[in-house]
């Protein structure tokens, strides 16, 4: 599902505070459709995966993005 401006905002959110990675956490309070249906809760900027069954690819993309993050390739 996408709603319009949502993932602008997060980048800017992201941008403003310094940061390159975050795991944000959400509650949906509809279905998701419209932007008041989404609440923020938090942003963790060292977000775990681990858990996760593909935490060895998602490790690598992560090094791959921070390796460019500032060399002007993306």
């Amino acid at each position: 599902m996408h709603v319009r401006g949502f993932e602008t905002a997060l980048h800017r959110y992201l941008a403003d505070s310094g940061l390159v990675f975050g795991c944000f956490d959400f509650a949906l309070t509809g279905d998701g459709s419209s932007p008041d249906d989404w609440w923020a809760i938090e942003c963790n900027p060292n977000g775990q995966w681990g858990w996760l069954p593909d935490a060895f690819a998602i490790t690598e993309a992560f090094a791959d993005i921070l390796s460019t993050e500032g060399s002007g390739s993306s």
